[in-house]
């Protein structure tokens, strides 16, 4: 009753301080900059387009892929960076044509696109050192990438259903993924194995 109140409470004092229309299609993920200085949409459109923070004006749209973009990651190193400078990753882009896309933010055209997927690309996460990159896919993988090179890894299995969501521990050292049946997995990062599985979702 007491979190019911408070949940009551935040609803009448919440207002929108900006709305914008983001794509003609369903938006897929929206995350901000490190530094909170710009946000960042994907849609089924296949376009990435970068918005302002806080006053949402369009800043930046890229046709990012042919077909559907589900997930984007900012760079860590975006932080204190001019973002539209130089010619280093500062974004990752998820397809749905399985193929991952690094972004330079000052060019059309990807810096590097990694292949490996055996079907579409879900989500997209930054290890925190910047140098290394963790995508989850329809194939029941999750896999880990090394963008200098553009060269996979690590190959992980285990999920028995396609792999969704995915999240690095701050330190770097473990990786959490969900999946379509429910299941979300702790894994080391050091060994590669499971530390932890939770089986506790009755659905996806």
């Amino acid at each position: 009753e007491r979190v019911d109140r408070f949940c009551s409470f935040l609803q009448k004092s919440m207002v929108a301080e900006v709305s914008q229309v983001g794509d003609d299609r369903p938006l897929t993920q929206g995350k901000f900059s490190p530094d909170g200085g710009l946000f960042c949409t994907s849609s089924w459109s296949g376009f990435i387009k970068l918005w302002s923070v806080p006053s949402c004006a369009p800043t930046l749209t890229i046709r990012g892929h042919e077909d559907r973009c589900n997930g984007i990651a900012w760079h860590p190193g975006v932080k204190g960076a001019a973002p539209f400078e130089g010619n280093t990753v500062r974004l990752a882009s998820a397809c749905a044509d399985g193929r991952i896309n690094l972004w330079s933010l000052n060019e059309s055209q990807p810096i590097n696109v990694l292949e490996g997927h055996e079907d579409r690309v879900n989500r997209v996460a930054f290890h925190p050192m910047g140098e290394h990159l963790v995508s989850t896919s329809h194939d029941m993988s999750w896999r880990l990438w090394d963008i200098e090179t553009t060269t996979e890894l690590l190959l992980q299995e285990g999920h028995s259903r396609p792999t969704y969501g995915v999240s690095i521990h701050p330190d770097g050292s473990l990786v959490a993924t969900s999946d379509l049946g429910g299941v979300v997995r702790v894994w080391d990062l050091r060994s590669g194995k499971t530390v932890m599985p939770l089986a506790g979702h009755g659905k996806q």
